[in-house]
């Protein structure tokens, strides 16, 4: 099953190309939408609203912990997350 994160990262790819980011360590994406930063965004929990900020240096999503909604926050600095 393709969980939102993989979707988004798909439709980014199309709308604005393949960016030249180091994606915290992360395979580079491709054409082919594919789990990413598995098991840190795509876990057994509910991840939804994920989203890049223009530069693709931020990165944001919700998680369902328990019945919570917990939001999450990365930032890419000095090329490194």
């Amino acid at each position: 099953m393709i969980n939102l994160s993989t979707i988004i990262i798909a439709i980014l790819l199309v709308s604005f190309g393949k960016p030249k980011l180091s994606y915290s360590g992360q395979k580079t994406p491709g054409t082919s939408p594919e789990l990413f930063a598995s098991p840190i965004v795509n876990t057994n929990s509910i991840e939804l609203n994920s989203v890049f900020n223009s530069s693709m240096t931020e990165f944001f999503f919700t998680r369902i912990v328990n019945g919570s909604y917990i939001f999450y926050y990365s930032e890419l600095i000095d090329d490194q997350s």
